[in-house]
């Protein structure tokens, strides 16, 4: 007997986007401290020597550090954070959530 194939199950997740902008860290930071998750910090690559790009405008990149059970994850400019049916957090990428997710009721 070969392999069966199988399909994921519909399951909704609650998802912010960040710009990079301090002001959408601000924003993506405190909706995870307002729904239980912790140790969640935000860098300017240029204060850390991490930092890569500059926006036209003159205005540096973040990044939001999530600490999660397996560990720290890093969400850069145009990563999606997460929040699953189970209430923890994760960070995805563009492209990942772009293929994985649409928003509700965008059929």
């Amino acid at each position: 007997m070969g392999p069966k194939q199988y399909i994921t199950k519909p399951v909704t997740v609650e998802a912010m986007r960040f710009d990079g902008s301090h002001k959408s860290a601000l924003r993506i930071i405190r909706w995870i401290v307002e729904e239980g998750g912790k140790n969640v910090l935000s860098f300017g690559y240029q204060e850390h020597n991490t930092y890569r790009s500059w926006h036209g405008n003159g205005v540096a990149d973040f990044q939001i550090d999530i600490e999660v059970r397996e560990g720290r994850l890093t969400a850069e400019p145009g990563d999606y954070i997460v929040k699953d049916a189970k209430g923890e957090f994760y960070v995805v990428n563009l492209d990942t959530f772009e293929q994985t997710y649409e928003e509700e009721g965008q059929k």
